[in-house]
């Protein structure tokens, strides 16, 4: 299923001779894949029209405010601290709000500079890709039996919404409560102010690195920095070093799809691939028609370096030296 979603895009975009249209909609079928934690028709349903909803409307607004220099970096900014709040409601708000800041932070990269029509046509076509994989996933459940990961993956049964905001808005009487936004909001605004200082055309790319790697529980925070980190990293190099290859376009977007394809099936085996595997789509879906040069390899690679660093400082290691409440 997750080869016939990625693929799908990429051989309508080789066939109608729309490349980069093709990639930005098999962008949307990749968050679409994998993305269901439930067995239940009805809910998986409902859990996919949810991220292509947000997905859309998240790129849609992205693409309108990019490009805008520092008011771009303002919404951002804003954004990630209102995301930071939401993730302590429970896994299903987390989810779609760390959804919504990745496809904003991806449509800002398009930068349509409040063109309404250009955004529109931008969400359209991921919209179409993220439909497609809804399409196909509501198909591969009608005929094929699927394990409830949900359960599997925890033993207690599923809190409450109203128990989980009760517990999170009685968190915010605490620090503890607004840490986790303060952590993102340092990150970020230090992302975006490096961003804006390096070149507005790279902006982008550090905020979407940091709140990538960024994790909320410290206990597994050092461990994603590094595997999201370096598989971050090398998705660059690979996307860079494709584009620098003497091969066609058409080639290029067709080794990516397949290698994006194989993406789902390595999030439970090696998170350092299946970070990996999304990054050369990302980083060719924006250097496809304007090419790839070698200032642009090393300025991909080390604006990515910046993101992973500001995380682990920022987000990570000043965080260690917090004093530690006494017990009695």
């Amino acid at each position: 299923m997750g080869f016939m979603g990625m693929m799908g895009p990429i051989i309508f975009g080789i066939i109608f001779d729309h490349l980069e249209a093709s990639l930005l909609a098999t962008l949307g079928a990749m968050f679409i894949i994998g993305g269901s934690a439930s067995s239940k028709l009805s809910k998986g349903i409902l859990e996919s029209l949810m991220t292509v909803l947000v997905g859309t409307t998240s790129v849609f607004l992205g693409s309108l405010e990019g490009g805008q220099s520092w008011q771009t970096a303002l919404w951002i900014v804003g954004l990630s601290f209102i995301v930071a709040h939401i993730t302590g409601m429970g896994r299903q708000p987390a989810l779609l709000g760390i959804q919504f800041l990745v496809f904003f932070i991806i449509g800002s990269g398009f930068g349509s500079n409040g063109g309404r029509v250009v955004s529109l046509q931008f969400a359209f076509v991921f919209g179409l890709g993220a439909a497609w994989a809804t399409f196909l996933s509501l198909i591969f459940r009608i005929f094929f039996k699927q394990k409830d990961r949900s359960q599997s993956a925890s033993s207690t049964r599923e809190i409450p919404f109203k128990m989980l905001f009760k517990h999170w808005k009685k968190m915010l009487k605490q620090f503890k409560g607004w840490e986790f936004p303060i952590r993102i909001g340092l990150c970020m605004v230090t992302a975006e102010t490096v961003g804006l200082c390096l070149g507005q055309d790279r902006s982008y790319w550090i905020p979407l690195t940091v709140i990538l790697i960024t994790h909320r529980r410290f206990a597994s925070a050092l461990q994603r920095i590094f595997q999201r980190g370096l598989g971050t990293v090398m998705g660059v190099l690979v996307g860079s070093l494709l584009l620098l290859l003497p091969l066609s376009h058409v080639t290029i977007v067709f080794v990516v799809g397949m290698l994006t394809a194989f993406r789902p099936l390595l999030k439970e085996r090696s998170y350092f691939l299946y970070s990996m595997l999304m990054t050369p789509l990302m980083v060719i879906m924006y250097s496809v028609n304007n090419g790839m040069t070698d200032k642009l390899l090393v300025d991909r690679l080390l604006d990515t370096c910046i993101g992973c660093a500001i995380s682990f400082f920022l987000g990570y290691l000043i965080w260690q030296f917090k004093p530690r409440a006494k017990t009695h």
